[in-house]
């Protein structure tokens, strides 16, 4: 049951604005300029039509309707536009920068890093190409270069923190939570109000036992983004570890309020209800009714689900069920990745069933 930590993985594309300046309404190139930067991509689609008829050789405005398209969800226009842009500018870094996003949007992570790596090229300088190299990198699980990448970022540009951000994001998934702590320090120095600093910061303080901090550090997120189901999940965790099961009940039932297909939220509200060492806690049946919700909403696919099912079962005392769920739960051990601790522990609680024992975590 471990937490689960929100990760930006977004990509930035770089709109003209930052290309080229002008501000003349009634020019179409920069007024459907204006428009995506305004976040108003279906309406800068005309504008950049009509730019494009009136100089078929505007590379930022194909550049800028591809930003539009990405937007929309229309990649392959927008990778046709790229594509043109560059042809008309070849190797301009921002719009190389934007293939390399989009790119990575269609799952061509290889594509995406060379591109990436083009714009780096004829643009030494360029933090943002850097960061989002570094960001696809870890994507792939290239943890090493993406931390090459994410240092180049920041010593050329110290004062973003979203760079200190996402290489935090990279320590914490290589396990290393006190380098990710201290860089998400840093990020919150600059940016005080990044609720997704404060969440993180706060999963890797409970993945360090420190408890208390992680709570305060979720409940300033909850204080700024009080509809998120995940920190709302990641608290209840957490004060499930601290040994406080009413308000981890609370923070459970919150999250699936909130986020009504919350697989986690289920399992996690089901476990506790089915394996509680606190007999007043423990509820077999309405822990099989979130657990078995929860399998339904992974549509039999998750391990941990059907898992609590099982558990929830035997809680309930029907352990024929609790063992045929189980045996069902470790077929699915392969594909759920589970190391050897975890697959030991699955096998465990079979045996427990077997036995007609229900398991006390």
């Amino acid at each position: 049951m471990k937490p689960q930590t929100l990760f930006a993985l977004a990509l930035v594309l770089v709109v003209g604005a930052e290309l080229a300046s002008a501000q003349n309404s009634r020019d179409p190139a920069k007024e459907g300029q204006r428009l995506v930067d305004a976040g108003q991509p279906k309406a800068a689609i005309s504008y950049l039509n009509a730019a494009i008829r009136k100089d078929p050789k505007d590379a930022h405005s194909y550049n800028n309707r591809g930003v539009a398209y990405d937007r929309l969800g229309m990649h392959q226009q927008a990778l046709q536009d790229y594509q043109r842009a560059l042809e008309l500018k070849p190797n301009f870094p921002q719009f190389l920068n934007n293939l390399g996003v989009l790119y990575r949007q269609l799952d061509r992570p290889d594509e995406a890093i060379a591109t990436f790596s083009k714009a780096i090229q004829a643009s030494p300088r360029y933090a943002l190409a850097y960061r989002n190299r570094a960001d696809t990198r870890a994507a792939q699980k290239e943890y090493k270069e993406a931390l090459e990448d994410y240092g180049k970022a920041i010593t050329i540009d110290p004062d973003a923190p979203m760079s200190y951000f996402r290489r935090a994001v990279a320590y914490a998934k290589m396990g290393n939570h006190e380098e990710a702590i201290s860089d998400l320090d840093e990020a919150l120095r600059m940016k005080d109000d990044c609720v997704e600093c404060l969440h993180d910061r706060g999963v890797a303080k409970h993945e360090l036992g420190k408890h208390e901090e992680a709570i305060t550090d979720f409940n300033r997120a909850l204080a700024l983004s009080p509809n998120s189901s995940l920190f709302t999940l990641n608290r209840g965790r957490t004060h499930l570890a601290m040994g406080d099961h009413a308000k981890a009940i609370a923070d459970y039932e919150k999250t699936i309020e909130l986020n009504p297909k919350s697989i986690s939220g289920h399992n996690a509200l089901a476990w506790l209800l089915a394996t509680s060492q606190e007999e007043g806690v423990r509820d077999g049946y309405k822990a099989y009714e979130y657990a078995n919700k929860a399998c339904q909403l992974s549509q039999w696919k998750d391990y941990d689900s059907i898992d609590t099912l099982a558990a929830a079962y035997a809680e309930a005392g029907d352990f024929e069920h609790a063992v045929e769920y189980q045996k069902e739960a470790l077929k699915l051990a392969k594909d759920a990745g589970l190391g050897e601790e975890e697959l030991a522990a699955g096998k465990a609680r079979l045996k427990l069933y077997e036995q007609g024992k229900p398991f006390r975590e």
